[in-house]
């Protein structure tokens, strides 16, 4: 009789036994401990207050699976990994010249009264004030345009900006929602 042929190594993964090379082989934490006989790594936000999928301690290898299943491109893959890393990203050239331009032309004819008037918030000796916006009023201490990002079409074409969208869309992964305006 010949020998018996070596059966085939069975894998535990999360689709059930299959053979090796199979692609849908897809790994479980069960293989991870036999191999290492190390307990799987258990994801945890930086902060106890929770936060994003880039807070996560594994935010790294989520990046990398997003970069593997073509989610994201290898430039913001880059982004991503400063903004895990350093907090912050530089998004250079996201919003062209142009259309700065055409926002702070809006802005200036809004507080010469050229448009429809917007409201505005300040501060004087006398306490906090609400009024209507204008060249008077922003020269006050703290004075801001209030709900800018609803009432001004420029500078909603500014923060819906592709780039800016997209980078935005992919850390909160969903589409982003502009619900105030730092002025």
């Amino acid at each position: 009789m010949g020998a018996m042929a070596e059966p085939e190594a069975e894998l535990r993964t999360y689709g059930g036994a299959l053979r090796p090379g199979d692609p849908r082989d897809v790994p479980c934490a069960q293989d991870e401990y036999e191999r290492t006989n190390m307990p799987p790594v258990v994801p945890h936000f930086r902060s106890r207050y929770g936060g994003l999928w880039t807070d996560l301690s594994t935010a790294h290898d989520i990046l990398t699976g997003k970069r593997q299943l073509g989610l994201v491109t290898e430039e913001e893959e880059a982004r991503l990994r400063t903004w895990i890393d350093e907090g912050y990203v530089i998004l250079e050239g996201a919003v062209p010249h142009a259309v700065i331009d055409e926002a702070l032309d809006e802005l200036r004819r809004t507080l010469e009264h050229d448009l429809p008037p917007r409201k505005a918030e300040w501060w004087s000796e006398s306490g906090k004030h609400f009024g209507v916006a204008g060249s008077d009023t922003m020269t006050f201490h703290a004075a801001k345009l209030l709900d800018l990002h609803l009432t001004s079409p420029a500078t909603q074409r500014m923060i819906y900006h592709a780039p800016l969208a997209r980078f935005l869309k992919l850390i909160f992964e969903r589409p982003p929602l502009a619900f105030q305006s730092l002025s």
